[in-house]
Parts: structure tokens; sequence; C-alpha cells
């Protein structure tokens, strides 16, 4: 018995839904960072008054986690070729 079941993301359309929905949500985000009032008070500096620096923050951190982790695999987990020989 073959199955050809389709699934959600397997219709380009619905690619393409999916990354607009994406860019729309961070967008409005983005938006409404600029009338919500923040009293910042963890940093030294004033880049908390910043509009999107919670945004730009999340991102940096979540690249940073990937490449970190990325390098640890590189460094530290991977064997070379003829480890077991």
């Amino acid at each position: 018995m073959k199955e050809n079941k389709q699934y959600f993301l397997d219709k380009p359309e619905n690619i393409k839904r999916v990354k607009v929905g994406a860019y729309s949500a961070a967008a409005l985000l983005i938006f409404i960072d600029f009338f919500v009032y923040r009293d910042p008070h963890h940093l030294a500096i004033d880049a908390e008054k910043m509009t999107g620096f919670y945004s730009i923050y999340g991102l940096v951190a979540c690249v940073l986690i990937i490449v970190i982790a990325k390098s640890i695999g590189k460094l530290l987990l991977l064997k070379k070729e003829d480890y077991y020989d």
C-alpha cells in the first residue's frame, strides 16, 4: 500500500502563507512597540528605549545560540572519520 498523503507544508502556496503570516506578525509587533511605554531599568545604557530593541535582542540571542551549538558540535562532539580504526 502506497500512501500519497499530502501534508500542510507540502503545497508551495501554504509555505507562502506561513511566511506572509510570520512577517506580518513581526511587523505588527514592531509597530505596536512604538505605542508601548517601557520603563527601562535593566540595562545601564539607554538601548532599552530604542524601538524594536527586544526584537533585535531576541534575534541576536537566537543566532548566537545556534552558532555556539554548531561550534560545540564540531569541536567537541564530532569524531574523525577514522576514529574507530
